[in-house]
């Protein structure tokens, strides 16, 4: 498991490193800076699952998150594994920017 978690590649938190100025008021699911990260991910050959998790600094601690992802199938099903150390349950919701919306 330590090889593929050395493949994991955080994201940038600033919307600017990635496709430049947007508005901030902006929501969306499938789009917005979910979306262009997929799409910068695809364009270089890697694969891309946003993962948001419910279940604050308890649930990190103590290996009780929750998290809902948004990709594909092939790219959840090689991401599942590292994300099961540190979560209690970790379910694919769907299409890049669906698991932010669940």
């Amino acid at each position: 498991m330590r090889e593929l978690a050395e493949r994991v590649v955080p994201c940038p938190h600033d919307d600017d490193a990635i496709t430049g100025p947007r508005d901030r008021g902006e929501v969306g699911g499938g789009g917005g800076a979910v979306g262009d990260v997929a799409g910068v991910a695809a364009a270089a050959g890697l694969g891309f699952v946003d993962a948001p998790v419910s279940g604050g600094q308890a649930g990190a601690v103590n290996g009780q998150l929750s998290i809902m992802c948004g990709g594909s199938v092939e790219d959840y099903d090689r991401a599942d594994p590292v994300m099961a150390a540190y979560a209690r349950i970790c379910r694919r919701i769907g299409t890049s920017g669906q698991g932010q919306i669940a």
